[in-house]
């Protein structure tokens, strides 16, 4: 709840990119889960995006998925005229995809099925010195197995025998096959062995 007022000014901050705003957006939703009381506001808010025409596309479409995620009864109807909206716009770009279809979203509203993973999981946890620890001796792990892995393509490289360069014979040199004749009128043009 602490953070509820500052997500609110990230996701409303256009200077943002996209992404930011979406993960901010997130945040809130997530806000959700242990205080319900708050839920009816913050999901009108997020709806307020994703019908909000003058923003960018790819932020409404994560705020409409936020929406499909909860599985929000009241906002299905506006979900389906997304799926029209965003198909259209699509329809311009050259590999158009669309997020998701009237199909996904009659699926998940008939099997009230939420997909709130994403929104239970505690990210701080990033910062727990367990989790530092885990994480350093991982990357050294990795660090280690990458100098093993240069030391043998060295190794490699070296146990190779150098390749011979194969002597120039000139057209009036005496022929390599030992028969005395120039070159040019003994072996040149036949396939030989030097």
């Amino acid at each position: 709840m602490p953070a509820l007022e500052s997500l609110r000014q990230f996701v409303q901050d256009k200077e943002q990119d996209w992404y930011v705003r979406t993960i901010a957006l997130q945040g809130l939703a997530s806000i959700t889960l242990k205080n319900p009381e708050v839920a009816d506001d913050i999901f009108s808010y997020i709806n307020s995006f994703y019908t909000n025409l003058h923003e960018d596309m790819d932020f409404r479409v994560q705020a409409a998925n936020t929406l499909l995620d909860f599985v929000r009864s009241e906002y299905k109807e506006s979900l389906l005229a997304f799926c029209q909206e965003e198909r259209r716009f699509r329809e311009k770009e050259p590999f158009p995809i669309v997020a998701f279809d009237e199909e996904d979203v009659e699926r998940i509203f008939s099997t009230n099925s939420k997909h709130i993973a994403l929104y239970t999981r505690d990210w701080l946890s990033f910062y727990d010195e367990e989790h530092i620890k885990k994480r350093q001796e991982r990357w050294k792990a990795e660090a280690e197995k990458k100098v093993e892995r240069q030391y043998e393509d060295e190794s490699e490289e070296l146990l190779e025998p150098p390749a011979q360069e194969t002597p120039k014979i000139g057209r009036n040199s005496p022929c390599p096959c030992g028969s005395g004749k120039k070159y040019k009128k003994c072996c040149m043009g036949k396939d030989i062995k030097i």
